[in-house]
């Protein structure tokens, strides 16, 4: 019978062949975040007054969650856990677009963090990348949350047991659902890192050369990702039209 010690060694086969199958992934994700730990620790503390004015905070907190989201997202990808990737990734997405919405319109954050009438994320999407909301935050992001559709296609279909048609238990590598996830969360964690001295003004990356040098690196690694994919027609080609609007 299937059990913990199986759910288990399954999890360890999967990482073994996620890392064999992508090398490069392997290598270069641990230095993001990485990063994404070092980011919080840069940031200069203003004139209290001036960081209460702009509502500083906010920003920050989401920068400091980042990594901790992002390192759990990339141990389910690792693991085959596909779809709770995408659910956690969703948070990311959700943190990152609502920085980039009020640092635009910082006048109605107060309101929206201590009210129950607050912006909807339609219109924070629909501020930078009109139809990316309901194409792939809502069929695909949220789906994967709260509906069936993502559940059946990252869980179940493709690994249906020839012997006898049932369901298998536990996880397997499969190379179309972890680019899929991976490729999703590069074009997201891109956004923290390019955005940065949008979101966080003030930061002192610039001051540390070594770090400086790494962090433009690894802004080079995800961005050159990106355009890879692209170039090689992985996925709809629709859908780098929005990550340059929203994450560039």
């Amino acid at each position: 019978m299937f059990s913990i010690d199986s759910f288990l060694e399954l999890e360890k086969a999967t990482i073994d062949k996620t890392r064999k199958e992508l090398p490069g992934i392997a290598g270069t994700y641990p230095q993001i975040i990485d990063a994404l730990l070092r980011i919080p620790q840069l940031i200069l503390h203003r004139d209290p007054d001036l960081e209460l004015k702009e509502n500083t905070a906010f920003y920050y907190i989401h920068y400091l969650q980042a990594p901790s989201t992002t390192r759990v997202v990339f141990q389910c990808f690792e693991t085959g856990h596909y779809l709770e990737a995408l659910i956690l990734m969703r948070h990311l997405l959700e943190a990152f677009i609502q920085m980039r919405y009020f640092r635009r319109h910082p006048q109605g954050l107060v309101q929206h963090v201590i009210s129950k009438k607050r912006v909807s994320f339609r219109t924070m999407f629909d501020e930078f990348s009109p139809g990316y909301y309901q194409k792939y935050y809502g069929q695909q992001f949220s789906e994967a949350a709260h509906g069936m559709g993502m559940k059946f296609a990252l869980r179940t279909i493709g690994e249906i047991s020839p012997d006898g048609g049932s369901f298998h238990l536990g996880t397997r590598y499969n190379v179309d659902k972890a680019t899929y996830v991976i490729n999703n969360l590069t074009a997201i964690i891109s956004g923290y890192f390019n955005q940065i001295d949008e979101l966080l003004p003030g930061n002192r990356i610039g001051n540390e050369n070594e770090f400086s040098d790494r962090f433009d690196g690894l802004r080079g690694w995800l961005n050159r990702a990106l355009d890879e994919l692209e170039k090689s027609k992985i996925g709809e080609i629709e859908v780098f039209d929005h990550y340059r609007r929203l994450f560039r």
